[in-house]
């Protein structure tokens, strides 16, 4: 019940503006090398998308290399990148994920996640790739 407490005020803390903290000088659109732990401590990997809206906000989307695909919608607040990933589906996204990520320029984001389905943090570290 806790974890569902915690993905719900992520989730609330995610959804309000962050028209007063989306000020930031790393910008983070582009394409990742997505990896990371599951819940059950096996590799994962993946490409990762973000997008970023006139808004402020982001759009991702994660292609991973078991055929898995999730959506994600986020903001930079104080140097970390807070993202709600899930399903995408004709009414919104449903929200499965919650990811904190450290904005450092030139550097990977890191980050870690948590889901109300496993207890647990999982780790994920995105590398930005070069254009082209």
């Amino acid at each position: 019940m806790k974890t569902r407490r915690l993905l719900l005020v992520m989730l609330a803390l995610l959804l309000t503006s962050p028209a007063p903290f989306a000020q930031q000088a790393v910008d983070i659109a582009g394409v990742y090398r997505c990896e990371g732990l599951n819940p059950l401590g096996k590799p994962y990997a993946g490409m990762v998308e973000i997008k970023r809206s006139d808004d402020g906000t982001y759009l991702l989307s994660w292609a991973m290399t078991s055929g898995d695909v999730a959506y994600g919608l986020g903001f930079v607040s104080n140097g970390v990148f807070v993202v709600a990933a899930g399903q995408r589906t004709t009414i919104g996204l449903v929200v499965e994920s919650v990811a904190a990520y450290v904005v450092v320029a030139g550097e990977p984001l890191v980050g870690q996640w948590t889901m109300p389905t496993e207890l647990g943090i999982f780790t994920e570290t995105l590398t930005k790739m070069k254009p082209g």
